[in-house]
């Protein structure tokens, strides 16, 4: 069970420095370092601080704490895109959010969906990010989005996922 707290508080330790990062800067790329930096180093130095600070804790243990903060990682980066960004998921959640009072009738939503340019602030957000780039008229994959999405596939296919959703 320590080895749960021991993952969240490198979790949020993390969470913490990375929210640092990007209010410093302003914004930050969600490419794949700035992340890497605060997600996959301080669950690093958390767990070996603990262990030294634990000793008769078997390595196993530090695997495992460092195991689940990485998980937390991969679901970090899936939320982050779609808080960065405008994701039509959320922002259809939101916009039903905001009628709570009086509800929203289908004919608000298909004009809230007519209104939205999705692709366009997609598109945008991957080219502020880094994690594509407009080449010769068409839009290719960085070295920053293709370790990303290597990441994701990687977590899709642990978690049985075969077909692309997203």
């Amino acid at each position: 069970m320590a080895e749960l707290g021991i993952a969240l508080l490198s979790f949020v330790v993390s969470l913490a420095l990375y929210g640092l990062m990007v209010r410093r800067r302003g914004s930050l790329r969600a490419a794949l370092l700035p992340l890497l930096l605060p997600f996959a180093v301080v669950p690093v130095i958390v767990v070996l601080g603990t262990a030294l600070l634990r000793p008769s804790d078997p390595i196993d243990a530090a695997l495992l704490a460092c195991s689940i903060a990485w998980s937390l990682l991969i679901a970090f980066i899936v939320a982050n895109t779609a808080i960065e960004t405008e994701s039509p998921t959320q922002s259809l959640v939101l916009f039903i959010w905001s009628k709570r009072t009086t509800g929203a009738p289908a004919e608000l939503i298909t004009e809230f969906d007519r209104s939205r340019p999705y692709r366009d602030s997609r598109l945008h957000g991957l080219l502020n990010d880094g994690l594509v780039r407009l080449s010769n008229g068409r839009y290719v994959c960085t070295g920053s989005g293709t370790k990303m999405i290597a990441v994701l596939d990687a977590y899709r296919r642990l978690i049985g996922r075969r077909t692309p959703t997203g």
